[in-house]
């Protein structure tokens, strides 16, 4: 049997209407205790559940509820927000997007000065809409006396969007150059299909994404996430804020102790754990998991007393070829959303780090993680 915590009275239950969810995680987590006792396979949901970490995800079957009535379920997922901070991007990116992809598809070799041309005149577009934001904030009584014009104009939330599309465009062009089709190393795959979509996005609310198995929180003892983004409050302290596990095609987590779904949520928790050790009330962690060419996002949340809620967002498909940039949008899409998500928990670090108040985290609902659980062969 791992090292697990079988005494589990939380003095406080999350419940949503008369439905007591805490109830719910706690048979799951008896039964996953007694399956382990059984030296059953445990699936990935039943593992993390032995460190009160409980999978949510959009569709029932797949979650850690697969067995509550199915209103009862629609009312939990409607309760976390799915869609919570969900960015409206642009018209123009997805048209940008579109044309990077016909001038690929109509040359048999990838028009490399063209590309960059292209992108240099999305971005002067871009220049365009900020010179004329600043304009009109300097001239805003006679904005305010011409409201339709004022309509016409973009706000400074997709004017930042332009330049962040534009910026990715260009640097995607640079890693189209030298695309590789199969690519097995770990490193160099995040290289190629993901950092640099997350590197910029994250920048702009400065969490720093630093690549290479690196130690949760710089603990030599804490787990090893295959790359980071931590915040630095005000103060110099460090914090992680972002986790992701990589696997690239045609390699698998079997020679591990732990699948990188298991990992990733213990990661996440540990990260979480830290922040409310730190003062941080009701913060969130967000996670990133690839599997192959399908990457999904994640959040965590301390929701009751030893609830560690652990909540899939969306699965959706990363690049397989410079053919695959009308994915673009959608990938922008989903990790902004993370990034949004993630704003109010680093304004609560910065926050926390010049207060002189007593913490107000809930350091009390803290549970400790299992240790390393059997491996399983089930199905999530």
């Amino acid at each position: 049997m791992v090292d697990v915590s079988r005494t589990w009275k939380p003095q406080t239950h999350w419940k949503i209407g008369t439905i007591n969810i805490t109830e719910k995680f706690q048979q799951f987590r008896s039964r996953s205790i007694f399956l382990s006792d059984a030296k059953q396979n445990l699936s990935d949901n039943r593992v993390l559940s032995l460190s009160n970490i409980f999978v949510i995800t959009p569709y029932q079957a797949t979650s850690c509820l697969h067995r509550l009535e199915p209103n009862a379920y629609k009312a939990i997922v409607k309760n976390i927000k799915r869609k919570e901070f969900w960015p409206d991007l642009p018209f123009p990116v997805r048209t940008w997007c579109g044309m990077i992809d016909q001038m690929i598809s109509r040359n048999d070799s990838l028009p490399v000065r063209k590309l960059y041309a292209l992108v240099r005149n999305f971005g002067d577009a871009s220049d365009t809409a900020f010179e004329e934001d600043d304009y009109d904030d300097e001239d805003q009584e006679t904005e305010e006396r011409e409201d339709d014009d004022n309509n016409a104009h973009v706000n400074n939330e997709e004017i930042d969007d332009f330049l962040l599309t534009t910026n990715i465009l260009y640097n995607l062009i640079g890693t189209f150059r030298n695309w590789m089709s199969d690519c097995f190393f770990e490193l160099t795959f995040i290289a190629q299909h993901v950092f640099s979509f997350i590197q910029p996005i994250f920048q702009r609310i400065s969490v720093h994404v630093r690549l290479g198995e690196t130690h949760i929180n710089g603990k030599p003892d804490s787990l090893l996430a295959d790359c980071v983004g931590s915040y630095q409050a005000t103060t110099g302290d460090k914090f992680d804020v972002l986790a992701c596990e990589v696997k690239p095609c045609k390699t698998t987590s079997i020679s591990q102790v732990q699948f990188d779904f298991v990992k990733l949520g213990k990661e996440m928790k540990e990260m979480l754990d830290a922040l409310l050790d730190y003062g941080v009330k009701s913060p969130l962690v967000t996670g990133v998991l690839i599997e192959g060419k399908n990457m999904t996002t994640y959040t965590i949340r301390l929701t009751e007393q030893s609830c560690y809620i652990l909540y899939e967002h969306e699965m959706f498909s990363l690049l397989e070829s410079p053919q695959d940039v009308h994915r673009v949008p959608v990938i922008l899409e989903h990790l902004i959303q993370l990034a949004n998500l993630l704003k109010d928990t680093t304004r609560k670090i910065s926050e926390c780090s010049l207060s002189n108040e007593p913490s107000q985290a809930e350091v009390n609902w803290k549970q400790p993680s299992a240790g390393t659980p059997l491996r399983t062969n089930e199905e999530r």
